[in-house]
């Protein structure tokens, strides 16, 4: 999982985003095959969040939205607060830049 993690960055560095996504994919399909435990959720939940940055040049936020919500109900089981204040920031930038403005308003800070 860390090699196409790395390799995503790589790709992602010299803007083949396309190369990116995919290597995220891979590493999401890796992170598929461990146990299922608090410490590999949490790696699933930040992998899916580096779907954003490489997405959006990509113009498919149907695709960043999906892993964004797949991320937020993973920090919602874990409770992580610290995760779920990201996910509401990430979750705002995707609907901004799909100018749906209202959606965001969906998902509450904790502790806000």
């Amino acid at each position: 999982m860390a090699f196409f993690r790395q390799a995503a960055a790589k790709a992602a560095a010299g803007s083949a985003w396309r190369e990116a996504a995919a290597c995220l994919e891979h590493a999401l399909a890796a992170l598929g095959h461990l146990p299922e435990t608090d410490d590999t959720i949490a790696q699933a939940i930040d992998l899916r969040c580096e779907f954003q940055p490489v997405l959006t040049p990509l113009s498919e936020a149907p695709r960043m939205l999906e892993h964004l919500h797949a991320a937020h109900a993973l920090a919602e089981r874990l409770g992580d607060a610290g995760r779920l204040r990201r996910m509401a920031a990430h979750m705002t930038q995707c609907f901004w830049i799909t100018g749906e403005h209202e959606r965001g308003l969906e998902y509450p800070v904790p502790g806000a």
